[in-house]
């Protein structure tokens, strides 16, 4: 049986742990913080990120979340907006999200290495904390700033472009079917 070793357990990690358990492989997660991870982006599934999700055996309950049927974009002069042809968009706060897939990830025995704080790789053998993880593949979903694709000679950035991120919670009655975007000169704003 193939090992294959995630480090970042974000939802892309844990959806490719479940990905690669469902096709024959074991997996071991490693991620340095404890979950459920919460961050300021992710909060927002497209009707096909849906589908792949189902796929994996993760659905989100009805009550979880805000279904949008497509995007708004408007900034000063304009307002644009399309539904999606396949079906609606999900808003849904990203730790709700994590604990789906965490869950999902559990129950078909991945293995998670949560609060590592010393990951090391090289070859096919990766350290965490002193400990030795026999891995055939290594996954580098460890975000933006990835350390895995630095370390591997793979973070190539040819020009990097600095965006920062806020996020504010309100439970407000939806005004609106969609995910709104309002564009302004130094920024956008993201309403779902």
């Amino acid at each position: 049986m193939k090992e294959v070793c995630i480090v970042g357990g974000g939802p892309a990690g844990l959806a490719v742990a479940i990905a690669v358990t469902q096709s024959g492989c074991r997996a071991t997660v490693v991620d340095h913080a404890l979950p459920p991870i919460d961050k300021a982006c992710g909060e927002g599934l497209m009707p096909d990120s849906i589908a792949v999700l189902e796929r994996l055996g993760v659905t989100v309950p009805p009550d979880v979340g805000f279904r949008f049927r497509g995007i708004r974009f408007s900034d000063a002069r304009s307002v644009v907006a399309a539904d999606f042809p396949n079906g609606a968009g999900i808003g849904i706060r990203r730790l709700a999200l994590h604990r789906l897939l965490l869950a999902r990830a559990e129950e078909l025995g991945v293995t998670c290495l949560w609060d590592a704080k010393n990951v090391q790789h090289t070859g096919q053998k990766v350290m965490v904390d002193g400990r030795t993880i026999r891995s055939d593949f290594l996954v580098a979903a460890d975000g933006q700033n990835s350390l895995t694709r630095r370390v591997r000679g793979l973070h190539g950035i040819v020009r990097e472009h600095r965006r920062y991120a806020f996020r504010r919670h309100y439970r407000i009655a939806p005004w609106s079917p969609y995910m709104e975007l309002h564009w302004g000169p130094q920024c956008q704003i993201y309403v779902t």
